[in-house]
């Protein structure tokens, strides 16, 4: 089984003197914005290849969804790498509050009242997570009452 984490790291580039200026007017200007694209402009000038690559282990931080375009940044895989849980499309059901609730961003899906279940969803939720709920509810809104755990199953498939 494989445990992955997306993560940012600083990267730590220097080139020799007589490039300095160069590169720095080239960040500066937007023609460099990032390590590719300072490579690329190395490329064509470091030809003595002295220009070095270090990564900053010690400034790794643990990346979230929202800062990966709302893709996963936990990934489980089994031994054939094939992803069986990541952290973006989680929703879990709070037994204290009787709500659904999409993870990590703590988005109200569903609640419980006396009456049955509530789609009073937070607007930021996931559209097509939304419509699934709303769908489910509608079409079998007593099978769930005694077990929303049965409800749960269905919402994460």
């Amino acid at each position: 089984m494989y445990f992955d984490f997306k993560v940012k790291i600083w990267q730590r580039i220097t080139v020799p003197t007589k490039y300095e200026n160069i590169i720095f007017e080239k960040i500066k200007s937007g023609e460099i914005t990032s390590g590719d694209s300072f490579s690329e402009v190395m490329a064509e000038l470091d030809n003595d290849g002295l220009m070095s690559k270090e990564i900053l282990y010690k400034t790794e931080e643990q990346m979230e969804p929202i800062e990966n375009d709302n893709q996963c940044t936990i990934e489980v895989l089994n031994d054939d790498k094939t992803t069986i849980w990541a952290n973006i499309s989680r929703v879990i059901y709070q037994e204290s509050s009787k709500t659904f609730r999409k993870m990590p961003e703590n988005y109200l899906l569903i609640s419980q009242t006396e009456n049955g279940w509530l789609c009073n969803l937070d607007l930021a939720i996931d559209k097509e997570l939304a419509i699934k709920a709303f769908t489910l509810l509608l079409e079998h809104e007593n099978k769930y009452e005694k077990n929303p755990y049965t409800l749960l199953g269905e919402l994460i498939n």
